[in-house]
């Protein structure tokens, strides 16, 4: 079976519901048996985080694989109001951590996380309270009203969703009880996103009743809160993460796939990374003692030469954690200074990611090539640098360096340097003018550079804008949008022009781009998605729609269109000026029947709701 990897994991989903958890080598066999590839393949997809995209499908520490909704089917989970909470509507995470994990973040309920949903939280006006730090549940506006101080609420699961009820009487311990007062005998400090969840897979009673809140039983079971674990009641917090490593690096390396070694570098360095993020008045111990702590043994910080490893640091820091790039940058000075010198290239290479990330485009690259001059095999700024090539059109220069590093060729721009790779003219000199009539010389004209047409031009510049959302605060927007998982290209084209992603990169790189393109960036500003009824399908060339809203019929070219749509569908593309031509490129996208309206009313809005957007084109895919 040919199928994509949304395919392959909504396969996963349904075996894991139906069937409870499996290990490795049996989910792998399970989608092998329903026809995908061979179990050796599935089992290399997955590891490599390429093939289950279903956000509930989880891990357990031991290798399981669950459905995390599944597993939470029927559980009930307590937390008891206070009085900010019932102003904002809105409960603080701990005690219902676990069904919070699943909600769409769709109306009425949703999830705000400080650095992830920061448009939800301001929504609120949470943005920077300390109690919302760890993240929120969002209930509608006015669902607490007539609650008072103490009062408890309960989320339960239900067919797979989240429902919200009011609790009247006061429950008893219940099963949760019986199981924290089984906790309380272990040595260990307890994490309620793993135990728990652990707990609740190998009891299939636990938390089915209606239980005290969590919080109130820890408390008095001995446990008090540090960050996201639980620790006992008088336990002296130790002075800094780099007293805690060992336990977050052991949990990391088995998350991550790395060996303790890796694992312990990467932890360490996000451990100093994140204690820079403190506020002054968080912090319980000296940054400057910590520092001389994290660097005791340089040494151990060696892994952090390995591209892989960097590649991971960075991606948490600047995308799961939320680290400030400023942040980063500062923080990872201290490694130049400090670290082993096999670390300085990926050093050089993560402050240069977090340039890009505060948009200093130049000083991103300057950090690359410094990257490459410590280790000029380093895979990541090779393919940064290849980046920046492609973006001036430089095809000869971006070969080279993606054919340096490993695993280059498959680099997303790779295909296209290949493409628009420059015809020889060897008739001319260096010093020559150039073919192409400009009165320059060729070497600073044409040399190197592409001389394709520009409805070829077109589409490499709509690739170079969506390299850009690798970025993290656009990789976040993407993660909101894409509630539905639905074609990936449209929620790229989503982010881009209707999240402000392609403004961004015009601002910001336009200055790097040929001429042509250049100009072409331009004129895509504002350019709108429309919704409208295909008069004419041209299969392979393109087609003519009437947009819905003006009744403006606008022939477009689109090579990728099939016979999988009709003449009459209602449909949305993004039609983008192309010359004196209209040109599409994130397919042909039918509104669902029954949505026409819905779909109007969005793209009519004086503002777009992304999130609406997402979940109605994902409805329209299915």
């Amino acid at each position: 079976m040919d199928s994509s990897p949304t395919d392959l994991s909504a396969t996963a989903t349904a075996l894991l519901r139906d069937g409870g958890p499996h290990t490795l080598p049996a989910l792998a066999a399970a989608l092998a048996a329903q026809g995908f590839r061979d179990p050796a393949q599935i089992e290399a997809a997955i590891e490599l985080g390429d093939a289950l995209v279903d956000p509930v499908i989880t891990e357990l520490r031991d290798g399981r694989f669950i459905a995390l909704d599944a597993a939470l089917e029927g559980r009930v989970f307590t937390h008891r109001l206070t009085a900010e909470e019932i102003e904002a509507n809105a409960l603080e995470m701990f005690d219902v951590l676990l069904p919070a994990l699943i909600v769409p973040n769709d109306p009425p309920i949703s999830v705000g996380v400080p650095g992830f949903h920061d448009e939800i939280l301001a929504s609120r006006s949470l943005s920077g309270k300390g109690w919302a730090k760890f993240g929120v549940v969002v209930l509608p506006e006015g669902f607490l009203a007539s609650r008072r101080v103490g009062d408890l609420v309960a989320l339960t699961v239900r067919n797979g969703e989240v429902t919200v009820d009011h609790v009247g009487d006061e429950p008893a311990p219940g099963t949760l009880g019986e199981w924290i007062s089984a906790m309380s005998e272990r040595e260990s400090d307890l994490y309620i996103e793993l135990d728990l969840l652990e707990a609740l897979v190998a009891d299939p009673q636990l938390a089915r009743d209606t239980c005290t809140p969590l919080s109130d039983q820890l408390a008095d079971a001995g446990f008090e809160r540090a960050g996201n674990k639980l620790i006992r009641t008088g336990t002296v917090p130790a002075a800094g993460p780099v007293e805690q490593e060992s336990a977050a690096s052991e949990w990391f390396g088995k998350a991550f796939g790395l060996d303790a070694d890796s694992a312990r570098a990467a932890t360490r360095f996000l451990a100093l990374l994140t204690s820079w993020s403190l506020e002054e008045d968080d912090v319980e111990f000296s940054l400057d003692a910590y520092l001389e702590e994290c660097f005791d043994d340089p040494e151990t910080l060696t892994p952090l030469a390995d591209p892989a490893v960097a590649q991971l640091v960075s991606d948490e820091a600047l995308f799961r954690l939320g680290i400030e790039p400023h942040v980063m940058v500062q923080a990872t000075e201290q490694l130049l200074r400090r670290g082993p010198r096999t670390t300085r290239a990926g050093a050089h290479w993560m402050i240069g990611r977090a340039e890009l990330a505060r948009d200093d485009a130049p000083e991103a690259e300057r950090r690359y090539r410094l990257a490459t001059s410590e280790d000029p095999g380093f895979s990541p700024a090779l393919n940064d640098l290849a980046t920046f090539a492609a973006m001036r059109g430089d095809t000869t220069a971006g070969l080279l360096l993606l054919e340096r590093a490993e695993a280059g060729t498959q680099h997303p721009m790779y295909p296209f340097l290949q493409h628009f790779k420059p015809a020889e003219h060897p008739e001319l000199g260096r010093n020559d003018r150039c073919w192409c009539g400009s009165a320059r010389k060729y070497k600073v004209c044409h040399l190197g550079k592409s001389d394709a047409s520009l409805e070829h031009c077109a589409v490499w510049l709509y690739a170079k804008a969506g390299l850009i959302i690798d970025q993290p605060r656009w990789q976040r927007l993407f993660a909101e949008v894409d509630q539905a998982h639905h074609d990936v290209r449209v929620v790229s084209d989503v982010v881009l022009f209707d999240g402000g992603a392609f403004d961004h990169f015009v601002e910001h790189w336009a200055t790097l781009l040929p001429a042509d393109e250049r100009d072409l960036a331009q004129r895509w500003h504002g350019a709108p998605l429309v919704m409208g009824v295909l008069d004419e399908v041209r299969p392979v060339d393109g087609f003519t729609v009437r947009d819905v809203h003006s009744g403006e019929s606008i022939r477009v070219m689109d090579r990728t269109v099939g016979d999988d749509v009709s003449v009459g569908a209602t449909v949305v593309v993004r039609p983008l000026p192309v010359g004196d031509e209209w040109h599409n490129y994130i397919g042909v996208h039918p509104v669902a029947d029954g949505r026409h309206e819905e779909m109007r009313a969005l793209l009519d809005a004086p503002e777009l709701s992304l999130q609406a957007l997402g979940h109605v084109l994902g409805d329209s895919d299915r």
